[in-house]
């Protein structure tokens, strides 16, 4: 039996239901949203803007204000966008934190392999003496929260915080370093931002470090922790100021976030409880143990009930004695200096 060969119309059927099934299955972006691969593109050349009119040169009076406003046309113009087309995919990619990571991870991949081409090693860079740290070690990153925030100047996304409770790997002394990036896109002005890190110890008491953030790319907070305190919970807070117009478009990003947590040396925490467990400063109970213990010792004795002699010795009372001095007798009769005896009368 002869078999047919299937007719064009079949080839062209299933390749119609196949374009169908793949484009159901890709997910569609709103209408007037830039494309995740665009928008890559037109970040980096945004922030190589912005960074230009942060540091480069510029004409006696201009400001930066202006001169970022010069730059950024440029760039919309080179993509045929409007600032209001970059603000509206923004604010669709914001609501979608795992695009916008992958836009950025495009981002820093082009912009590192640049630096390279310049001559800037990743090993210049003072993010990357952390950047390789697993979550183990004595020097360790553990950090568990968003890999990427964004912050926007309204009552609603203006704050972030995150919270971690310390588990059995943290040791008493453990210091910290909260260290993430700032990327700030914004129309007109500079965005302030407030941030804070705070440790609670196992013997209730805070430490915390706060920074005011207005244009540095980098920020760090450090806690250095006592040797005999072990943390309990760790926290942290960002918050976007306002500003005056509640409508002006500000958006902060925090990415590249580590928490560090570094323990002290062995040594040093043994020291440490020792010194904590009979609740003395470190520093101070070497010189004044031993004169400790001599009086802890010296104290004993009261542990017990003191006879009545032993009470009376250990009483701090001024003795008075008396002294007199005995007359000689002189039976010779009187003398200068002996007292005479009287002889007894007869009686009758």
């Amino acid at each position: 039996m002869k078999h047919r060969r299937p007719s064009s119309f079949v080839h062209y059927s299933l390749f119609i239901l196949l374009a169908v099934v793949l484009t159901g299955c890709k997910p569609q972006l709103p209408a007037g949203v830039i494309s995740e691969s665009r928008m890559a593109q037109i970040l980096h050349d945004y922030h190589i803007a912005q960074g230009m009119a942060e540091s480069g040169p510029r004409e006696e009076g201009q400001t930066t204000d202006e001169l970022l406003y010069i730059y950024q046309q440029a760039v919309f113009r080179k993509y045929g966008i409007t600032y209001e087309d970059f603000e509206r995919s923004m604010a669709f990619y914001c609501s979608d934190m795992d695009r916008l990571v992958r836009i950025y991870k495009n981002v820093d991949t082009r912009l590192e392999r640049e630096a390279e081409a310049l001559g800037v090693m990743a090993s210049d860079n003072q993010r990357d003496i952390y950047s390789d740290l697993t979550q183990y070690g004595d020097t360790a990153n553990v950090w568990a929260d968003r890999l990427m925030v964004a912050l926007k100047a309204n009552i609603l996304d203006n704050l972030y915080e995150w919270h971690i409770d310390a588990d059995s790997t943290w040791f008493n002394g453990d210091d910290l370093l909260w260290r993430f990036q700032v990327t700030q896109l914004a129309r007109s002005g500079i965005a302030a931002m407030e941030v804070d890190l705070i440790v609670t110890y196992t013997n209730d008491s805070v430490r915390s470090a706060i920074t005011h953030i207005t244009t540095n790319p980098q920020v760090e907070l450090r806690i250095k922790s006592p040797d005999a305190w072990q943390p309990r919970e760790i926290s942290g807070h960002a918050y976007l100021a306002l500003g005056d117009d509640n409508q002006d478009y500000r958006l902060m990003l925090l990415h590249h976030p580590l928490l560090v947590r570094m323990h002290k040396p062995e040594d040093v925490r043994r020291s440490a409880l020792r010194a904590d467990s009979l609740g003395l400063d470190s520093i101070t109970a070497d010189s004044i143990m031993a004169d400790s213990l001599a009086r802890i010792k010296a104290d004993s004795v009261g542990e017990r009930r003191l006879s009545p002699s032993e009470f009376r010795e250990q009483q701090d009372v001024e003795h008075t004695i008396n002294v007199i001095k005995e007359q000689r007798f002189d039976p010779r009769g009187k003398r200068k200096g002996y007292p005479t005896r009287q002889r007894p009368r007869r009686r009758g």
